[in-house]
Formats: C-alpha cells, structure tokens, sequence
C-alpha cells in the first residue's frame, strides 16, 4: 500500500502565513477555497478488486455495447474507472452525478500534453450511467507496446479543503509580490510536494495554471507556442477562466508503472456548467512534468 503523505490543510497554512506576515495573502486566497476528494490507492490484483469499484489501472469494467476506445495507434491504455456511487459520497457541493461510471484512456504512445486541440485523439473519457450490475471486464485484443496495462490500484476517498496554487489562472496574478510568492511557497512547500490524487478541489500545479489553456484550447486555439495568450479575444477568455473545474487529479505513482514522464501529474478539466449537465464530452486533460 502506498504511503498516505500528509497534505498541508488550511489551519495549518493559516498558521504559517500569519508567522511570515501574509495575513493579506491569505485573506486573498482563503475565499478560493473547494471542497476536494482525495483518492488513496492501495496495490491490489486486480482479480481481487470486485466489478465496478474505483480503480486506478488493471482492466476496465464496461458495460456492454461500450466500445474500448482507440485512435489510429490502436486500443487506448485504462487508466482509471471511477463509482460515482462511492466517490459522491464525499462530494460536499453535490457537483457530480449520484451514480454512474467515469472512465479515462490514454494513448502512452503518442504521450499526449494537452496543449493543442488536435491531442484530443490521445486520450478519451466516458461517462455510462450502468448500474454495477450490467458491467463485465474487459480486455483489448489490440493493447500492444506502450499501450499495455497499468498495475491495478483500489480506490478510497477521503474529504480535504483545497486552496487554490498561486500559479492557477484564477488567482490574481498582479497582487501578489515576489516577496510573498516566495514567502508562501515556503508556507506550502511540503503540500505541494506531497503526493495526491484527488476529484475536485483546485489543481497541485506541476507548471503554470491550466484554466485558460483548458478555455482557449475549446475555442480551437494551440498553445504550444504561445501565441494564443496575445489572441485578440484574450480579454474575454480570460474572464471564462473560473467556469473551469478540476475534475482528477492523478499522480505519478513511484511504486507502480504509472508514472507520467517520470513525476508528472495528469489533470482533466471540465466546466462546470458541463458538469452539471453531465456532459463529459468535452472534459480536456493535460499532462504536466517538472
């Protein structure tokens, strides 16, 4: 089982603002706050994981007359399904369905980042409302390569508070002074370093915040050469930033096979309106490495 790292919570940064003079930073910040569900994983085989429970890698449990997706490489890696039926249970705010199975592929092969529209055939996302009862795993005949199987992990949940990393694009950049950049990267050092998956919450960034990728990746711009930020509709793109909601986070595990690009992090994004229509169609992932 993997070691459970302690992330730093809010009384506790609290605390260490206070003793480095950031009352003001924090009073900025402290309303960002959401409500995060932290993932836990446990090695398991996977024939002992039973049909249907949250999982990180081994073989998916697919209800019939879902296809394994795959782009022109072949079939996609499973990367992890997720119960709503059991990760709801923690969900404060009531954001995500009741019920219902989310499941994420990825093409290891191609290695997707996420920064361009045209990445979108590197991963899929799916969304099936089928009861535990109808699901049956399923294995690939075409995984080949780099596309195999990841080890199987077992899934738990656990509430924590999350605030948001001063690089997200919803934080306000211009008011925070590289004293206190520095000051509070001190105070969080250990939680940003620390392992964690979670659903929810506000992204650990590896690299810069992903909110106005994610808003101009969906209106078809690139962002692998920077270009796109100097858009002349940047000022509105901007403004939509806080309609983004991290969806998942997953860490690279030292432990297991998943790592991504040695410790990076994948992410899915989706809006949140989106999310409340259950519209996962449109969720985006990117994949940051240090």
């Amino acid at each position: 089982m993997l070691v459970k790292e302690e992330n730093m919570d809010i009384a506790k940064i609290s605390k260490g603002c206070k003793e480095r003079g950031l009352d003001e930073l924090f009073k900025l910040l402290s309303p960002l706050a959401r409500n995060a569900i932290r993932i836990d994983t446990q090695a398991k085989n996977d024939d002992d994981i039973a049909v249907g429970a949250s999982k990180f890698g081994g073989l998916p449990d697919l209800p019939d007359g879902l296809s394994w997706p795959s782009n022109e490489n072949g079939a996609l890696s499973f990367v992890a399904q997720i119960n709503f039926a059991e990760a709801s249970k923690f969900d404060i705010d009531s954001l995500m369905p009741k019920s219902g199975m989310l499941y994420l592929f990825y093409d290891r092969n191609l290695r997707i980042w996420g920064y361009d529209p045209a990445d979108k055939n590197g991963f899929a996302v799916i969304f099936s409302d089928v009861n535990n009862g109808l699901l049956s795993r399923r294995r690939a005949e075409s995984l080949e390569g780099e596309n195999s199987t990841f080890n199987a992990r077992l899934l738990s949940f656990e509430n924590e508070i999350n605030l948001p990393n001063l690089q997200s694009s919803i934080v306000p950049f211009s008011k925070i002074s590289e004293a206190e950049w520095e000051a509070y990267h001190e105070v969080i050092e250990s939680s940003w370093q620390a392992k964690e998956n979670k659903l929810l919450g506000h992204s650990d960034n590896v690299q810069d915040g992903m909110e106005l990728e994610c808003e101009l990746i969906a209106n078809g711009l690139s962002c692998g050469d920077g270009s796109a930020y100097h858009h002349p509709r940047i000022a509105e793109f901007e403004k939509n930033v806080a309609q983004w909601q991290l969806l998942l986070q997953i860490d690279s595990d030292d432990e297991g096979d998943m790592d991504w690009d040695g410790e990076g992090r994948v992410y899915l994004w989706i809006k949140r309106d989106d999310l409340a229509a259950r519209d996962f169609s449109k969720t985006w992932l990117i994949l940051q490495t240090s």
